[in-house]
């Protein structure tokens, strides 16, 4: 029997037979994740790299420094597109787990199914595999990197689990999970056709931020601020955090070179303000650079229950 699911929260548990068979549960996501390949080893995941299209070639994300995407863009003033990871990664990321844990069911929690060809990509590749439940995050960047840690902690504490409870619990942490970031050049959004001339020049006059949140696995410009980077992603945590009771460790920070330590400190004390103490800094790969440009922020976590 093949990966068994559906979109959305219609995943279907493996069936009883094959679901007894299995022993533990190894999970594959996207690189998209911002899980780097020395994190993913040592939470015990595989990463299926998505790819970045510039220069006329496809590169693996994750296997090229984020510089590159900026360097290109100075030079031909072009955005570097980002993609998913194609069927043959999939596959080989699945078949390698076959061989090297044959009697372990295979949790793939999907970037946003809504974003790229990740899902259909995914449903192909594992024809005829067996034990594979795929479920869809319904997040992209950080925020899946951060449901991809809380499902590695509740697997360690469930050992001998079984597919009804795994995809029980990876829905609760999806839909409890939030995530908002400020991009860090409206150029990124002009360059690839998201933002006419028109509105560039009037935002980049009118120092116009947008804010843009994950609802539903969509990236959605929710609001705009003006003024500077530093109080705007300040503001953006302390509001985000007084509205949406965060379990601490989950706390995260996404980054992109060009947000600096003093815009960081600025926005630990915000989130000092709102009664948390400062989560991880996390670097954002290529495929979130591609929309976001340098010196961009983001926040996020998972809500209490």
């Amino acid at each position: 029997m093949a990966g068994e699911w559906q979109r959305g929260e219609h995943a279907q548990p493996l069936s009883q037979d094959l679901d007894d068979r299995m022993d533990g549960t190894v999970i594959v996501c996207e690189s998209g994740s911002d899980i780097q390949p020395v994190q993913a080893e040592e939470l015990g995941v595989y990463l299926a790299p998505m790819q970045v299209a510039f220069d006329g070639k496809d590169h693996l994300d994750g296997h090229f420094p984020t510089s590159e995407i900026l360097d290109y863009y100075r030079r031909t003033k072009k955005i570097a597109q980002s993609g998913a990871a194609t069927p043959g990664t999939y596959r080989e990321v699945f078949q390698r787990i076959r061989s090297d844990y044959p009697n372990k069911r295979i949790l793939h929690l999907c970037y946003s199914a809504v974003t790229t060809a990740t899902w259909n990509n995914a449903l192909i590749a594992s024809e005829g595999i067996e034990g594979i439940i795929h479920i869809d995050t319904e997040h992209v960047c950080s925020a899946q990197g951060a449901i991809i840690r809380a499902m590695v902690r509740w697997l360690f504490e469930h050992p001998h689990a079984k597919s009804p409870e795994i995809i029980e619990e990876a829905y609760d942490l999806s839909r409890r999970t939030w995530f908002s970031f400020v991009p860090g050049d409206l150029a990124y959004l002009k360059a690839g056709g998201r933002l006419s001339n028109a509105a560039y020049l009037g935002a980049s006059l009118l120092r116009i931020k947008p804010v843009v949140d994950v609802v539903d696995g969509r990236l959605v410009a929710s609001e705009k601020k003006r003024g500077a980077m530093l109080p705007v992603c300040a503001d953006l945590a302390r509001r985000r955090l007084l509205t949406n009771p965060t379990v601490p460790e989950s706390l995260f920070f996404v980054y992109s070179d060009g947000f600096n330590d003093l815009m960081k400190k600025g926005v630990e004390k915000a989130v000092g303000e709102a009664g948390y103490e400062p989560g991880p800094w996390r670097a954002t790969g290529g495929v979130i650079y591609c929309h976001s440009g340098p010196a961009s922020f983001g926040v996020g976590g998972i809500r209490t229950r």
